[in-house]
C-alpha cells in the first residue's frame, strides 16, 4: 500500500516531499510500495535539515534513520546522514541510560511492596518496535495507585530524586485531591532523568481512567530480564488514543504508536477492544487515534470496523482537521479556547465536557485577576 493514498488527498494542497518522506518512514517495516516511493523522494531536492527536524520533532527521528539506512543510505548527503547517524547514537545512549533507571526503580518499588506499571517509555518501545532504541522520550512514566504516590516519592527522594515543585504538605494533599492533576515530578539532576508517577492517565477533566480501570487486568511481563506488571498492548490501545487525543495528535509519534500496534495484532478483537473504550468513557478519542493511523500510517483496520466508526460524524470532523494539521501543517489553534472545544467535542459524555468547560472559566478567571494585579 501506498503511505498516502491519492484518494486521501486533497485536491487544493499538496504536501512537502519532506514532509512525506517522514510519513513514509514512520514505520516499523516498509512495505515494497512504500520503499519505491521513499527513493523517488531522495531523488528530490530535499532540504534536509528540514527533514531531520521535523522528524525530531514528532519523536520520529529513529525510525526515520533505521529505514533512510536500511533503504537509500548512499542518497543522503553525508553531513545530514552523519547528524542523523549522530541523533540516533545519542537517543539510543539515553534510552538504554532510561531502561536501566526504569529496572532499578520498578525493583525498588517491588521490593517495598508498591505496585507499579510503566507508562509509555522504554517498555512500549521494546514491546512495539521491537527495541528500545526506537523511540524517542525523555522521562519515565509510572503508573502507581493514589496512596502509593507519596511512599514512591519517599523512596525516589532516597535515590537522589527531587521534586520539581516545592509544596507543604498542606499543598501536596490539595495537588493530590485536584482533578486537574494526574501526576507527580521528579528529577535527579545528577542523571537528568526525570519521573513522573502517575496516579490518573490525564486530568480528570479529560478522562476518567485511573489504576482502578485496569489494576486487576494487569498481567506478569518480562523487561529486560526483569519481571514487570504491565498490560496487554490491546488494554493499551484505548490508553493511549486518551493519550494523543489529549495532546491532539501533535506528534507523530503517538500516531505511530498505535499503527504499530494494529500491525503487531492483525486479528484484534476489535468488538472487544470498542466495548473496552465503551467502559473507559473514550470511544470517540479512540476512534480518532485509530481512524488517524488508518489513514495516515496505513494501519490495517478491517472494513467492518472502519465503516463502523466512520458513522460518527463528529468524530471524521476531528479526524478530517487533525489530517490537514498532521499532512500539511495547517496552523490550529494554541489558545486555550480553541484547546477547550477540541476536548469538548472529543469527550464522550457531558461530565467531561463540563468539566473542561469549568477549567477553562477558572482559567479566564485566574487571567482576569493576573491582569488587575498588575
Amino acid at each position: 500500500m501506498n503511505t498516502l493514498p491519492s484518494s486521501l488527498r486533497q485536491p487544493e494542497t499538496s504536501i512537502r516531499p519532506e514532509n512525506e518522506l517522514m510519513f513514509c518512514c514512520t514505520r516499523v517495516q516498509v512495505e515494497p510500495p512504500t520503499v519505491k516511493r521513499i527513493h523517488a523522494l531522495v531523488q528530490q531536492n530535499l532540504d534536509w535539515q528540514a527533514v531531520i527536524q521535523l522528524a525530531y520533532r514528532h519523536g520520529v527521528m529513529p525510525l526515520l534513520y533505521k529505514n533512510l539506512y536500511t533503504i537509500c543510505p548512499e542518497a543522503i548527503p553525508e553531513p545530514d546522514f552523519e547528524q542523523l547517524r549522530h541523533l540516533f547514537k545519542t537517543n539510543t545512549q539515553r534510552s538504554l541510560l532510561l531502561a536501566g533507571e526504569l529496572v532499578k526503580i520498578l525493583t525498588l518499588f517491588n521490593q517495598h511492596e508498591i505496585a507499579a506499571v510503566p507508562y509509555k517509555g522504554p517498555v512500549l518501545a521494546h514491546a512495539v518496535y521491537g527495541g528500545v532504541a526506537f523511540r524517542q522520550y525523555f522521562d519515565l512514566d509510572i503508573v502507581v495507585q493514589q496512596q502509593d504516590v507519596l511512599p514512591a516519592k519517599r523512596l525516589l527522594m532516597e535515590q537522589g530524586y527531587i521534586p520539581k515543585d516545592g509544596m507543604n504538605e498542606l499543598e501536596e494533599a490539595a495537588f493530590l485531591q485536584s482533578r486537574d492533576e494526574h501526576n507527580y515530578t521528579l528529577i535527579h539532576t545528577d542523571k537528568r532523568i526525570a519521573v513522573e508517577l502517575h496516579w490518573r492517565i490525564t486530568p480528570r477533566s479529560t478522562s476518567v481512567i485511573e489504576p482502578k480501570h485496569f489494576w486487576e487486568r494487569l498481567e506478569p511481563d518480562l523487561f529486560a530480564g526483569t519481571r514487570i506488571a504491565n498490560l496487554s498492548l490491546e488494554e493499551w490501545l484505548p490508553i493511549l488514543c486518551v493519550h494523543g487525543s489529549r495532546h491532539r495528535w501533535e506528534r507523530l509519534t503517538w500516531l505511530c504508536d498505535i499503527a504499530e500496534i494494529m500491525r503487531l495484532r492483525p486479528n484484534l478483537d476489535w468488538d472487544a477492544v470498542i466495548a473496552r473504550s465503551q467502559i473507559l468513557v473514550c470511544q470517540r478519542m479512540l476512534f480518532l487515534g485509530v481512524l488517524l493511523a488508518h489513514r495516515l500510517l496505513d494501519a490495517p483496520l478491517p472494513i467492518a470496523i472502519l465503516q463502523k466508526m466512520q458513522a460518527h460524524s463528529e468524530v471524521l470532523t476531528l479526524v478530517n482537521r487533525t489530517y490537514q494539521q498532521l499532512l500539511y501543517e495547517t496552523k490550529v489553534s494554541d489558545q486555550f479556547l480553541g484547546k477547550t472545544i477540541y476536548q469538548i467535542r472529543v469527550s464522550d459524555r457531558f461530565q467531561e465536557k463540563a468539566l473542561y468547560l469549568q477549567s477553562f472559566l477558572q482559567w479566564l478567571i485566574n487571567s482576569d485577576k493576573k491582569i488587575v494585579h498588575h
